[in-house]
């Protein structure tokens, strides 16, 4: 049933779209976030999946922009309209409008491109990569964190079933006193997925709102918990260098360099065991003190 909240088995699944007429799909499951609405991630992916069904599978995705305008309620469907802005020799543009009812609850673009071998450069990440099995998992840490955090902080490090994430130092990372530090964590989709290249695109846009507008809420926790926030994501651009399997681990460094008038800006980037750069993400949130 279109719009059903109870708990999708596989990351697949989860992702399927029913197509409609005209370039439009329409959601068959909802994944549920903290505030009772569809998790940001998941409109992530299925903006990405929809703008995808509507380009030649020559074409990979490089960039999604997207406005969270309002939120999706887990219990309807959400309908998916693709409007065709461009389709030439080398990319294809695409704008995606989803909605349920009247309400409009995302406005996206996303870009794809034939890929191709030229000359490149990359900047190299700082300070090396630890292996993600020596990572302690953070139920190692779970009364500090939550004393320090508040019940619901420390349930959202471990809230999506589909994600498997390992913080490198949870205490350092995670605590107020990181004011300035980067955040050091892996993860990956905790299931084997097909090799399309088009699902692991979905799952890196899903992966790359998990957890990310910590990094500009993190300065502000020294005498309120996470639980005196009300956070919301409202906007995340994404940008794809390096195809890579989002069901194998990688490494990601986070940081805010802002945040100001109940807003919170928060920058990533993806790497992959080797320290090649898979993707970065930008995001801004709303983050305000609940009454």
């Amino acid at each position: 049933m279109p719009g059903q909240t109870a708990y999708c088995p596989d990351f697949v699944t989860l992702m399927a779209l029913e197509s409609q007429e005209h370039d439009r799909f329409s959601s068959l499951t909802n994944d549920r976030n903290d505030n009772d609405r569809v998790y940001g991630g998941q409109l992530l992916a299925q903006v990405v999946a929809a703008a995808q069904r509507t380009v030649s599978e020559d074409r990979v995705a490089t960039m999604v922009q997207l406005l969270y305008l309002a939120g999706a309620k887990p219990e309807d469907a959400i309908d998916y309209a693709v409007t065709r802005l461009q389709d030439g020799r080398r990319f294809s543009s695409r704008q995606i409008t989803a909605r349920q009812g009247n309400t409009t609850v995302t406005s996206a673009h996303v870009s794809f491109q034939i890929e191709g071998d030229q000359p490149c450069h990359e900047q190299p990440i700082d300070g090396g990569i630890r292996d993600p099995e020596a990572s302690r998992p953070i139920i190692d840490f779970e009364e500090i964190l939550t004393r320090r955090l508040g019940v619901a902080g420390y349930l959202s490090l471990q809230s999506h079933p589909y994600v498997e994430c390992r913080f490198i130092d949870p205490l350092g990372d995670l605590l107020p006193e990181a004011r300035g530090k980067q955040i050091r964590y892996w993860m990956r989709i905790g299931q084997k997925l097909p090799d399309a290249p088009q699902i692991h695109a979905c799952a890196i846009a899903y992966l790359s709102d998990w957890w990310l507008n910590y990094t500009a809420l993190a300065p502000l926790l020294k005498t309120v918990t996470y639980d005196d926030f009300y956070a919301s994501s409202l906007n995340h651009t994404l940008w794809y260098h390096t195809p890579c399997r989002a069901d194998e681990w990688m490494y990601c460094v986070a940081d805010s360099p802002w945040a100001n008038t109940s807003r919170g800006l928060s920058l990533a980037r993806f790497y992959r065991r080797d320290g090649g750069l898979i993707a970065s993400m930008a995001q801004e949130a709303l983050q305000a003190l609940r009454p």
